[in-house]
C-alpha cells in the first residue's frame, strides 16, 4: 500500500522551470511513495482569485500527508498581499488566508498529517521585490506569520526562509542553487529535498518508513 502525500504549493512545487523537483528526490528514495501535485504557478495563499491556496485546497483528493509550500507571490508580487493582523480572518490578508487555510485543512482532511514550509526568498527575479515588499514587509515577515499561525493550529513548520543552508543573496549560492534568484534549480531542490524528506519521517512516523520502503 502507497502513502499519499499532496504538494500545495505555486510556481516552487508545480512543474515548471526544472525537470526535478524537490519530490521528485524523495521519490527516487522512498519508492512506496505517491505524490499528487496540487502547485500552480503565480498563485497566493491569499485571495486575489481563484487559485489562492485558501480557496483551491478543497479540491484535492484524500491524503495521508499535505504540505503547503507558498507564501512568496504574496510577499514579492507587484501588488503584495497585506500582511494584516494575527486576528484577521479575511482572506485578502496573509494573516487572515493562513488562518482561513490551516482551519479548512484540518476539517476538510482530519485523518492527514499537515506540514507547512515557509518561502525562500528572491535576489534577481523580474519585478519581484528585494529586500522589502512594497509594503514595507520582508520575507521573513511572511515566514513569521505563517510559524505564528501554525503554531495556534499545532502544524509543524519547516522554516526554509531560515534553515534551508543557502541563500540567493550570495552569488555563488544564487548561480548553484537558483535558476533566476527565485525559483530553484535542479540542485537547489536536491538540497531542500533532505530536510523535507526528514520532516515527513518525523511527523508520519513509521507509517511513512514502512509504507514508502515497498
Amino acid at each position: 500500500m502507497s502513502f499519499v502525500w499532496n504538494c500545495l504549493g505555486d510556481s516552487i512545487t508545480d512543474a515548471i522551470f526544472v525537470d526535478r523537483h524537490y519530490y521528485d528526490y524523495i521519490m527516487e528514495r522512498c519508492p512506496g511513495l505517491v505524490v499528487r501535485n496540487y502547485g500552480i504557478s503565480g498563485t497566493r495563499i491569499s485571495e486575489n482569485d481563484e487559485t489562492a491556496f485558501c480557496r483551491r485546497y478543497r479540491e484535492m483528493e484524500r491524503a495521508d500527508v499535505i504540505t503547503v509550500f507558498g507564501g512568496v507571490n504574496d510577499w514579492g508580487q507587484q501588488n503584495p498581499a497585506p500582511l494584516g493582523r494575527f486576528e484577521d480572518r479575511d482572506s485578502r490578508t496573509f494573516y487572515g488566508a493562513l488562518h482561513l487555510l490551516c482551519e479548512g485543512l484540518q476539517t476538510n482532511y482530519p485523518e492527514a498529517v499537515i506540514l507547512f514550509l515557509t518561502p525562500i526568498g528572491n535576489v534577481g527575479y523580474g519585478q519581484f521585490a528585494i529586500g522589502k515588499n512594497i509594503l514595507g514587509y520582508t520575507v521573513e515577515d511572511y515566514a513569521d506569520a505563517i510559524c505564528r499561525v501554525c503554531a495556534s493550529y499545532k502544524i509543524p513548520v519547516l522554516d526554509l526562509c531560515r534553515e534551508c543552508g543557502f541563500t540567493p543573496e550570495n552569488p555563488v549560492q544564487n548561480k548553484r542553487y537558483f535558476i533566476d534568484g527565485l525559483h530553484l534549480s535542479e540542485e537547489g531542490h536536491k538540497r531542500i529535498s533532505y530536510p523535507i524528506e526528514a520532516m515527513l519521517k518525523k511527523y508520519c512516523g513509521s507509517d511513512f518508513v514502512n509504507r514508502c520502503s515497498l
